[in-house]
């Protein structure tokens, strides 16, 4: 009973808006719904946190007690995270995985100089539950790493179909937060120059 009397009070409201000729409240009921800045949830930010959660959470730390070599040849963290949930431990660092940790890597020097490094390797040794471990963590890091890329994606297809000349001028994600700051496209146009 109640909800249907608000519904027909905002429906008499409505009416009443654009039958006045106010040009606001018309340009919105129309205008306003349509526009993809103000109807998609703001994920200009999210990339960055994931970001500082996979640079926190590496593991680098944790596998470097068996593993020290490979934070030094690898810096990257994303990169560092994959090519651990690849190795698992750097038994796991031969010849057989070369290719693999080259594709990770981008870089055959860097992955032959990862496996000449497990050859040497000073770190302490890991019991199968360290590494099942190690597994389950690096696999969620890597669930993380591939999320944050998606999302980057998405935001790139995002603000080329949204605001493709502020995307031109100063990029996605800079654009992106221009466009949060000011809460919407709309409202960063008119801002004056």
């Amino acid at each position: 009973m109640y909800q249907q009397q608000v519904v027909h009070q905002q429906q008499a409201m409505d009416q009443e808006a654009s039958s006045s000729g106010n040009g606001a409240a018309s340009m919105s009921k129309v205008f306003w719904p349509n526009n993809a800045i103000q109807r998609q949830e703001n994920t200009t930010g999210i990339p960055d946190h994931v970001k500082a959660g996979v640079e926190h959470l590496s593991g680098m730390e944790w596998f470097g007690w068996h593993f020290p070599e490979l934070a030094r040849i690898v810096t990257d963290n994303a990169i560092y995270t994959k090519v651990v949930h690849l190795i698992v431990n750097r038994d796991g660092a031969v010849e057989e995985n070369l290719e693999k940790i080259e594709e990770l890597t981008l870089d055959e020097d860097k992955a032959k100089e990862i496996i000449e490094a497990a050859k040497i390797s000073m770190g302490t040794d890991f019991s199968d539950i360290d590494q099942d471990q190690i597994k389950r963590f690096s696999e969620r890091l890597v669930e993380l790493v591939t999320y944050r890329e998606s999302l980057g994606e998405y935001l790139k297809d995002r603000m080329s179909a949204v605001a493709p000349n502020l995307t031109a001028l100063i990029g996605e994600n800079v654009g992106s937060k221009l466009i949060a700051h000011s809460g919407s496209l709309v409202n960063l146009a008119k801002y004056p120059a």
